[in-house]
């Protein structure tokens, strides 16, 4: 029997795909009781296994248990095609209203927070990007020792919420692009660049570099990357030295050669590090991997 978070998600996708609608309702009870701290994503597959049922005064108390329990931020979900006809219902409309004047009145507002290196003057700039339920000041510690390289560390934060203090990288791309235009100019002064992101934020940074727009990298750190497809790609700016760390059990991180082939096919350079037993999390000794990832794509040849 499925316990683990990810084996529980996989079931539901399973007998939802199936047309096994009370099963999936049962597993979306058990993905939202046995994992509390995930309630800011959960109540999706709540919502989602009611509407399936047709029961949308159940679908309208899911949403009210979200918003009561302070896990209604994330209010992207909603338009995943599951969910799409919310919209013809009023009761559930109510909730959703409800929890969209809440989050308009935090005016969230994207922020960088940055470390120097010890010395001053110019330097080369490590921007990094958080994953879809995090937030700048609590990725920055992963990637501090790039300051004694002589690197500035500035880690950017989306202003989509998707807790009430995390956030979140999700569509539309416009926000995203404008919440990076506006993490540029709060960068300091600095010279060349090196994105950086982990999850859904190393998606975004490569994305980001792709483009080639707003920020010129000369590579990219993609750590244990969701990656949405190579048909989703952004066309190509520049060529890039990319370097992917990926764990060999992390349920994110699925078939990835499939990306590193496309990336490699446009004339990237890729550099991938594969690591046994780790899963959707950085390595633990990732601040002594930094050194060499980060060297791997700068270097010229």
């Amino acid at each position: 029997m499925a316990t683990g978070f990810y084996d529980l998600q996989d079931q539901f996708r399973r007998h939802a795909e199936a047309g096994e609608l009370k099963e999936a309702l049962e597993t979306s009870r058990q993905l939202w009781d046995a994992f509390p701290d995930r309630h800011n994503f959960t109540w999706m597959y709540l919502a989602a296994a009611h509407v399936a049922l047709g029961d949308f005064r159940l679908v309208a108390q899911v949403l009210r248990q979200a918003l009561d329990a302070n896990a209604l931020w994330r209010l992207s979900l909603l338009e995943v095609p599951e969910l799409e006809l919310l919209g013809s219902d009023p009761e559930c409309q109510a909730v959703i209203e409800e929890a969209r004047r809440r989050i308009e009145v935090k005016h969230y507002r994207p922020l960088v927070v940055v470390e120097q290196p010890p010395h001053g003057g110019i330097a080369p700039l490590l921007l990094h990007l958080h994953g879809a339920n995090g937030d700048a000041a609590s990725e920055l510690p992963h990637w501090r020792v790039a300051t004694r390289l002589g690197w500035i560390v500035a880690a950017g934060q989306s202003s989509q919420p998707s807790a009430e203090d995390r956030f979140c990288w999700d569509p539309p791309p416009e926000r995203t692009w404008q919440d990076l235009r506006e993490i540029a100019s709060m960068l300091p002064a600095h010279a060349r660049v090196v994105l950086s992101g982990f999850s859904q934020g190393a998606w975004v940074a490569l994305q980001a570099a792709l483009r080639s727009d707003i920020f010129q990298p000369a590579g990219v750190i993609m750590v244990a990357p969701f990656l949405a497809g190579r048909e989703r790609l952004e066309p190509s700016g520049r060529r890039l030295r990319i370097a992917m760390v990926l764990g060999e059990e992390d349920p994110i991180t699925r078939q990835p050669d499939a990306m590193i082939d496309a990336l490699a096919g446009r004339g990237h350079h890729v550099e991938v590090v594969r690591l046994a037993g780790v899963g959707h999390a950085y390595p633990d000794d990732f601040s002594e991997q930094l050194p060499l990832v980060l060297e791997s794509v700068t270097r010229r040849t």
